[in-house]
């Protein structure tokens, strides 16, 4: 594996939540073994208020939770950059009726209709909670991968055809990260748009410099050309199945890949 200045290991609490403790007793075996930090996808585990409260899962962590999580990432010596969805994987939010308005077909709950005139609003609102809960990052995942459905709807395939589906991508995803900039975390992280496993060899040895995009089928072009901003960095998450490659930062799915991190570690 080549050398990366960050390893962070991929920790998706979807479905059955890990308790705090566990994690805590986790976290320096994950530090021995060569990692720098943590991207923490909480999905609906996260403490949400408002008219987010209805996302919570059942065993939801508690705002102390999560302070004795992010404090035990801390003790371990691993960063955290907790990964916030903003237009696919949004299950968590559109599955509930309350939302169902925002989905880009009424069948699947997994993508964003990215053209609804709230849409910005909800995601920003939804990404503001999760920086709250997070009040000594410096990075935060803004997700913005595998939108499957990204034109069923009639008015995102209308401004598609008109527009094109990169112009649809950078103009959800550009106020989003204008916004975290703007709350004072500098270096929101995005991954590719279309696809985790692009279909070019290997990538440039510059691709981790934070002014670079990755397109689809793995091209390698400047932030600016796409209109993202230059305090952004993509990451683009190759994954075939049984075997580890590497991404932008090795981002490594806990329980998935146990045998591909000891390998890491012992070739480290």
């Amino acid at each position: 594996m080549p050398a990366f200045k960050e390893k962070l290991v991929h920790l998706d609490f979807k479905g059955a939540p890990p308790k705090a403790s566990y994690l805590a007793a986790v976290f320096p075996l994950i530090k021995a073994w060569g990692a720098t930090g943590l991207c923490l996808e909480w999905e609906d585990t996260l403490p949400f208020s408002g008219r987010f409260e209805v996302v919570r899962h059942p065993s939801v962590y508690s705002k102390d939770d999560v302070k004795q999580i992010l404090q035990a990432a801390r003790d371990s010596g691993l960063s955290v950059v907790p990964l916030g969805q903003t237009f696919g994987h949004l299950e968590m939010l559109l599955r509930h009726d309350t939302f169902a308005d925002f989905r880009e077909t009424s069948d699947s709950y997994g993508d964003l209709c990215p053209v609804h005139p709230d849409a910005g609003t909800l995601i920003r609102e939804l990404i503001d909670q999760v920086i709250d809960l997070h009040p000594d990052i410096d990075t935060i995942h803004l997700g913005g991968d595998e939108v499957w459905t990204l034109g069923q709807h009639p008015l995102t395939r209308e401004q598609i055809r008109e527009r094109g589906k990169a112009t649809i991508f950078v103009e959800h995803m550009r106020p989003l990260m204008e916004h975290v900039r703007a709350r004072g975390h500098p270096m929101p992280l995005n991954r590719s748009p279309h696809s985790r496993n692009p279909s070019s060899g290997p990538m440039s040895p510059t691709f981790k410099t934070r002014s670079l995009l990755a397109c689809g089928n793995g091209t390698i072009r400047p932030v600016s050309r796409f209109g993202l901003p230059a305090h952004s960095k993509v990451a683009t998450w190759q994954m075939p199945p049984g075997r580890l490659s590497a991404p932008v930062w090795p981002i490594i799915r806990l329980g998935q890949h146990w045998r591909e991190l000891r390998r890491w570690k012992a070739s480290s």
